[in-house]
């Protein structure tokens, strides 16, 4: 059985046993969508299968989540003609320079690493931007805090405002936590997160530990981890992730496109995971990256 059936299958059995707000929060929260709406084979099924509001509810959905890709695009774009060093992390890599198509999968922030003595000028320049600095609620409304000591996860955020025409799919936007929806109106925020060191597996890693790669998009020039560490640190994140039930899907996506659009082998994974001591992590990832590429070792 190829993958694309399995897939049907999967989503066959969604709908009859839990239905379709289930599968939408699912594919919401796996950040899978867009590959689904991408998938021509898929694409067919859903059409057929779902009924009409059901289904230009996810083309809804996929419209206004490409859309929010190009703008935290076009984000850096701007940051990027500022005079500052910084390195972009993580997905916005992956996601525009290793995916078969650029800015497939749905991104939720841009991860920047910078020196911890640019902090005060990276701030300026997000202030002049635009950015306020915060966190937003549950109910998706941005609330701004001055005390770096503040218990929320906090970052930089921007709010966008987009007008469609045509009428709004009731409840599309009931449990995403993306968009906030206002008659015709969506509203929502580029975030941007200021990294100045993380700590993965008992290790601490600062801008000057990852391996600096130039990528180019358009007329941007930017420095962009190394597919390597695109994979060690989604690697990570999935990992920590499934043990509390909040992983994505997406990541194994990732990780696969990465490895193969950059052609890093699996056993130059293994040198690097076993060298910064998180072997186990890459050996409980693994089996599923190569069973998404239906392949053995």
């Amino acid at each position: 059985m190829n993958n694309q059936q399995k897939v049907i299958d999967d989503i066959e059995i969604i709908l009859e046993k839990k239905g379709f707000n289930f599968l939408l929060d699912n594919l919401v929260h796996h950040k899978i969508l867009n590959f689904l709406i991408e998938d021509k084979t898929i694409f067919l099924f859903l059409s057929k299968r779902l009924e009409g509001s059901q289904f230009d509810t996810l083309l809804f959905l996929n419209k206004v989540t490409m859309l929010r890709n190009s703008i935290l695009k076009k984000e850096l774009e701007k940051l990027s003609k500022e005079e500052l060093d910084f390195i972009v992390y993580k997905g916005f890599v992956a996601n525009f320079n290793f995916y078969s198509k650029s800015g497939l999968r749905v991104m939720n922030d841009i991860d920047l690493f910078i020196d911890r003595a640019d902090r005060e000028k990276i701030n300026a320049l997000l202030n002049n931007l635009g950015y306020k600095y915060g966190f937003l609620d549950e109910s998706g409304h941005l609330i701004e805090i001055t005390d770096e000591r503040h218990e929320k996860e906090k970052s930089f955020y921007k709010q966008h405002v987009i007008t469609f025409e045509g009428d709004y799919i009731e409840n599309t936007f009931s449990k995403t936590n993306l968009f906030i929806k206002d008659n015709k109106t969506i509203v929502f925020y580029s975030e941007i997160e200021v990294i100045t060191e993380i700590i993965e597996k008992e290790q601490t890693y600062g801008k000057s530990d990852f391996i600096p790669c130039k990528y180019y998009l358009k007329d941007m020039k930017y420095m962009g981890i190394s597919p390597a560490d695109v994979i060690y640190f989604t690697t990570l994140k999935f990992e920590n992730d499934y043990s509390s039930r909040k992983h994505s899907w997406a990541y194994i996506y990732e990780i696969t496109e990465t490895m193969r659009n950059s052609r890093v082998s699996f056993d130059e994974m293994e040198n690097i995971f076993s060298a910064r001591n998180t072997r186990e992590a890459w050996q409980f990832v693994r089996k599923y990256v190569t069973e998404f590429r239906g392949e053995g070792d």
